[in-house]
Formats: structure tokens, C-alpha cells, sequence
């Protein structure tokens, strides 16, 4: 359950969107009240928080009748759109909301991002939908928001500012917005979320080997006997290993550090039976 101060920031959030929404306020306005609260209605330091506050209005590439032209998503954490519209239970600005969504969606589509991981969301920061892509993509590899076809995952309408309705909300933004409890524990969802293949390992890579070889350096001889250690757990032959390059043997041997970080976090999580939030050293 969120803490009450958090819980008592909601309720305000809530309260003064409710009151832009039936003045009739612009979407800016309704987006820009929802942006000023996030800081106060989860702890400092959290991810997705700061990532939906930086990447406003993130530029992306659209299929428009055949044609290549830049869009804005109005925000964007990582292969999550969202488009946020004034009033959501207007007719007309619902369907151009999700009009956009499909569109948002295709783009990621367009960049590679496996469909499973692609989710739109649909908002007037009271009323939420979430979106996911349904069925077999075209077979062509261009998508646009006319062959794209998404589902409903997840809905929520804020009532009013009750302590319940505090405590939903904030719950529903962890699971979509930050993914705490949101993707199913398989291993194909771990492979694409962490796997050493994964669009999201690749930004750490660099970061990871350069761990590694500055452990190295420290100390040489204990690392000898890791190698050894390693290599003979992998079942490698010892005269053949070292016909590899060095740059080879740390890469591979960095990329298996890593997998064995991540097991652990992941069975400490599994073993919590919850998400736990992250640390710092």
C-alpha cells in the first residue's frame, strides 16, 4: 500500500484534475497538473517517474499514406507512448486519442520493438486505458495506424478523491507506467527484457564490461584464477580459450557476470513475492 503521504498528494492531483477537466481546460494544462504531482506522489529517485517528466513531447517517426514524417508522442518511457487528451469521455477526442495510439504504436513497431513489449496508453490523467498490440503484425514490415490493431489491457476512471480511489491510482501507474507487476514471470518475457540480446542490455554493456576490466586491474592474479574457474565451468578447454582475444574472453566472461546479477535480483524478487524497489550502493 502507498504511504499516506503519497496517498494524500493523489488525492490533490486528483481533486485539481477533476476541477480542470469539468472548466474545460486545455490539454496542456490538464498534462502539465499531472507532470507537477508525480514528484510529490512517489518517492524521489523513481525511474519512470523522472523519464515521463524529461521526455515530453518526444520526437518519433510516422507512416502517414505512405509517406516518412516526424511526430510528437506527448510522453514516452521507454516502449511505453502515451497520449494524454482534455476530456476522454467526449466522443470525438477519444476516438482522435486513440487514433494516435495506433499511430504511436506502429512507429515503435517500425523501429523493431517487438510487439509484445509495445504498450500505448490512452489518458486525460482520470481516465486511463492501456493498450497492447493484438494478433500477427503485416507481413510487408511497414505498420501504420490503418493494419495495426490494438487490445484493451487495463482500464481505470477515478471516481473521485477518496482515500481509495488515491490508493488505485497510484497503484495503476506503478504497474503501467513503471512496470512493477505488469509483465508475466516467463522466460520468454525475461529473454526480451534482459536477456543479453535485449534492446534494454545494450545500453549496459559498455558499462558492464568496463566493470569487469577495472576489477581486473586491481587484481590480476585473482582474476587469473576466476578465468580458470570460469572457463572450466563453461566447459571450454583451457588451451583453447586463450587463442581468443582478451577483448573476447572479458566481453563474453562480462556478459555472463551480468546474467548472474540478474538471476539473483530475480530471485530475490521471486522469493519477496513482490517487485523490490531498487538500491543504490
Amino acid at each position: 500500500m502507498p504511504q499516506l503521504s503519497y496517498i494524500d498528494q493523489a488525492r490533490a492531483f486528483i481533486h485539481d484534475a477533476m476541477a480542470l477537466i469539468s472548466a474545460g481546460a486545455r490539454e496542456s494544462r490538464i498534462r502539465e497538473n499531472f507532470t507537477s504531482y508525480l514528484r510529490l506522489m512517489f518517492p524521489a529517485g523513481t525511474r519512470w517517474v523522472d523519464t515521463h517528466i524529461n521526455q515530453g513531447e518526444t520526437t518519433v517517426r510516422l507512416n502517414r499514406h505512405g509517406s516518412d514524417v516526424a511526430g510528437f508522442i506527448d510522453n514516452c518511457i521507454d516502449n511505453i507512448a502515451i497520449e494524454y487528451e482534455k476530456n476522454l469521455s467526449v466522443r470525438s477526442v477519444f476516438e482522435e486519442g486513440l487514433r494516435q495510439v495506433r499511430e504511436y504504436c506502429a512507429a515503435f513497431a517500425n523501429k523493431g520493438v517487438d510487439k509484445d513489449i509495445i504498450v500505448g496508453i490512452l489518458s486525460d490523467t482520470i481516465n486511463w486505458y492501456v493498450y497492447k498490440i493484438q494478433g500477427t503484425l503485416p507481413g510487408d514490415g511497414i505498420y501504420t495506424q490503418e493494419n495495426i490493431s490494438l487490445t484493451l489491457v487495463d482500464e481505470l476512471h477515478v471516481a473521485d478523491n477518496s482515500v481509495l480511489s488515491a490508493e488505485k491510482l497510484l497503484l495503476f501507474l506503478q504497474k503501467n507506467l513503471g512496470k512493477i507487476g505488469g509483465r508475466e514471470l516467463t522466460a520468454e518475457a525475461l529473454s526480451k527484457d534482459f536477456g543479453i540480446d535485449s534492446i534494454y542490455t545494450a545500453r549496459y554493456v559498455s558499462d558492464i564490461i568496463g566493470y569487469v576490466n577495472d576489477s581486473i586491474s586491481k587484481n590480476p592474479g585473482y582474476y587469473s584464477l576466476i578465468e580458470d574457474l570460469w572457463c572450466a565451468f563453461v566447459d571450454v578447454e583451457f588451451s583453447n580459450i586463450h587463442k581468443l582475444s582478451t577483448d573476447s574472453i572479458r566481453q563474453t566472461y562480462s556478459l555472463e557476470f551480468y546474467i548472474s546479477v540478474i538471476a539473483k535480483l530475480l530471485a530475490a524478487n521471486i522469493l519477496a513475492n513482490k517487485a523490490l524497489p531498487p538500491f543504490r550502493a
